[in-house]
């Protein structure tokens, strides 16, 4: 595209996915209430990108939903609490962790009707692995106890520290992004991707097998990462290049989508 016919610039509206947290009572008798709250290193990674950040709690409302989808440019989809295993059909074993029901099936939907409608998506460790499930693929609930032995070991360092590394496909589009095909990555997580949901590819994978990056190849950014980029990108820019690529994809969908017929 010649300077002349490039798209002008524009700030994406990105929405942030929220933890449901649970407030008590002040007083006996009364109900404990509802809070959301969403990440603020995600926030201030999207707003140093060029974007809006907007967060959206779990509500599950199709009209809400629909609102959302109409609103925003692109979808982070942020970790926290184990998915219900009920959305990959599979009872719950018996390591599985806190269960988010409420945001796991409001981002369920949320990222069903993001794909449908050509959004624009970054899921982050609990959001690859949801993005995967929504495509139709399975989780191992617990890597210790479910996944084969090499995985077994996988590393979980909870102060997310840089602990292992991870080997990204050449030419994926996080190879692309990042500019490297070896990145020294934090690893929080307990569970990972089983069975890859249709149209996903595996762009990452850890020494032990693991996967760490899928993408669904095409021009639209559709993207997952199992590790927290977030939590370092202020220190160590390659991960902030995440949240660029993202909201640089995210302004031109806004704008092609405001200007077409």
């Amino acid at each position: 595209m010649s300077k002349s016919n490039a798209l002008p610039s524009r700030q994406p509206v990105i929405g942030i996915t929220c933890r449901t947290h649970v407030v008590p009572p002040k007083e006996e008798g009364r109900e404990s209430s509802i809070g959301f709250l969403g990440k603020k290193v995600c926030v201030e990674c999207v707003v140093r990108a060029g974007g809006t950040a907007v967060l959206v709690p779990s509500v599950e409302d199709d009209g809400f939903i629909k609102d959302m989808l109409h609103t925003l440019d692109g979808v982070l989809v942020t970790g926290g609490d184990d998915a219900p295993s009920s959305l990959y059909g599979e009872a719950p074993h018996e390591k599985l962790g806190p269960v988010d029901e409420l945001k796991g099936r409001f981002e369920a939907a949320l990222v069903r009707g993001a794909l449908e409608a050509g959004l624009l998506i970054l899921g982050i460790c609990g959001g690859l692995q949801m993005l995967n499930v929504v495509c139709g693929g399975t989780l191992y609930q617990d890597i210790a106890s479910c996944a084969p032995p090499a995985m077994q070991a996988h590393p979980i360092v909870d102060d997310m520290r840089p602990c292992h590394d991870v080997e990204i496909v050449a030419g994926s589009r996080l190879h692309a992004i990042l500019g490297q095909t070896k990145l020294r990555v934090n690893s929080t997580h307990h569970q990972a991707v089983k069975a890859l949901g249709e149209g996903l590819v595996v762009t990452a994978r850890a020494p032990d097998g693991t996967v760490e990056a899928i993408e669904r190849p095409g021009e639209a950014f559709v993207l997952g990462v199992q590790f927290h980029p977030e939590t370092l990108a202020a220190s160590e820019p390659v991960f902030q290049r995440l949240f660029e690529a993202f909201s640089e994809a995210c302004s031109v969908k806004g704008l092609t989508t405001v200007t077409d017929p």
